[in-house]
């Protein structure tokens, strides 16, 4: 929640007057994904160029949105729990002037769920062990993060892997786990798609 105060205070249509608020958002219903849109890229004034946002953030695997159900009116039945999974991440590596992009997606028809990466024509299975590393945050300066990502030889952020999603992630699909599996599986159509080459 934001609260309105000060000198951002809401104008009350009732009583045209300016007053304190709480300013707050919530869904009527939930959507089957969620997508978080990550705010990846800025213009600096100082400098007059785009710039790329380093900054880490954790990544969880699952969301508890129960928070930003609609509160109950007295009497009401209690906030509709939700909770999501992660199911794909979308990664932007390199700078504002250029770089790559690619994805993690879990393939949820399988019995025990795997993350596949897909880079260009490389499509390739993840441990359990490699993604978390993946979404491992280092809690380096994000100066040093841009400077590595520009491609300075001075810097060096140690991780386990280079492509490090906590401070790359673009976007990030959530999905709610009660939704019926699609019926084809994903090893299925990347094998029939392999052998069409």
């Amino acid at each position: 929640p934001e609260v309105l105060d000060e000198d951002n205070k809401w104008l009350c249509e009732t009583c045209n007057e300016r007053v304190q608020a709480t300013k707050t958002f919530t869904f009527d219903r939930w959507p089957s994904i969620v997508t978080l849109h990550l705010k990846r890229f800025d213009f600096d004034l100082r400098t007059m160029r785009r710039v790329k946002l380093f900054d880490e953030i954790a990544i969880p695997q699952s969301l508890n949105l129960t928070e930003f159900s609609p509160s109950p009116a007295e009497g009401d039945e209690p906030r509709l729990a939700k909770t999501v999974e992660l199911v794909s991440i979308l990664i932007q590596s390199g700078t504002a002037q250029g770089g790559h992009y690619y994805a993690y997606i879990k393939d949820v028809t399988s019995p025990t769920p795997r993350w596949w990466e897909f880079n260009d024509a490389m499509v390739r299975l993840v441990d359990e062990e490699e993604l978390q590393s993946i979404l491992e945050t280092t809690n380096a300066d994000p100066a040093a993060l841009e400077a590595e990502a520009a491609g300075d030889q001075n810097v060096v952020v140690e991780r386990k892997r280079n492509k490090h999603a906590a401070s790359n992630a673009y976007m990030l699909l959530y999905r709610d786990p009660s939704l019926p599996h699609a019926t084809v599986q994903l090893d299925v159509l990347l094998k029939e798609a392999i052998q069409a080459e």
